[in-house]
């Protein structure tokens, strides 16, 4: 019974650290993180009905430029606090605040 308690348990965490090994893996970049905003912010450009004036007067002056121009901006605005197993990623660029967390190779806002 004891041999069974200690494989189960080797079992765990030969499992956890093989998803944490796959978390690290994927854990996305700085660089990943700048183009998911960038198009994430020109959706929400597009929906300027519902922006107010000033942040309409920002989305004049971004949406025209390429994606490749805009991330350097990003780049410079954003923090990342890397954990490796997950990112948080805060941008704070023109009054247009965005917090995300990096995990799984993809992103979600909080």
């Amino acid at each position: 019974m004891n041999n069974l308690l200690k494989g189960s348990f080797l079992g765990f965490l030969g499992s956890l650290g093989a998803i944490a090994g796959i978390l690290a893996f994927s854990n996305p970049t700085q660089e990943i993180y700048a183009e998911n905003l960038v198009w994430e912010i020109k959706e929400n450009c597009s929906k300027q009905s519902q922006l107010s004036p000033i942040v309409q007067a920002r989305c004049y002056t971004i949406t025209p430029l390429p994606p490749s121009a805009i991330k350097p901006i990003i780049g410079i605005y954003t923090r990342r606090q890397n954990y490796h197993l997950f990112s948080i990623y805060t941008t704070d660029m023109w009054g247009m605040k965005n917090q995300a967390i990096g995990l799984g190779g993809g992103f979600f806002k909080f």
